[in-house]
């Protein structure tokens, strides 16, 4: 994103924190279970809906002006929202909350 290249990403967990339809072209998942057996578990994990990927790289392909406004906005946002001094900022914020309790 930051290089304002195209992208289709898939709309789960940690993503969603900086990536959405206006800079990109996000790819919708299912939550399905997932046995662990080394562990005896059954987790969860998003998987991709396939044909929904497909649709999404084809409309970048097809719609090339605006998967391109998209990149470039994707770029802004990366290196204006995203900055080292923002991150520390967001983190004190958050330690200082826990702090008061």
């Amino acid at each position: 994103m930051a290089t304002g290249c195209p992208s289709v990403a898939s709309q789960s967990t940690g993503v969603l924190d900086f990536f959405d339809k206006t800079v990109g072209y996000p790819v919708k998942c299912d939550i399905k279970p997932c046995e662990m057996k080394n562990y005896k578990i059954t987790a969860k994990v998003f998987v991709p809906d396939t044909s929904d990927f497909i649709n999404q790289i084809f409309s970048v392909m097809n719609n090339y002006k605006e998967a391109v406004s998209r990149a470039k906005k994707a770029s802004y946002r990366i290196r204006t929202d995203f900055t080292w001094k923002k991150s520390a900022k967001r983190l004190k914020n958050i330690v200082e909350e826990f702090s008061d309790e």
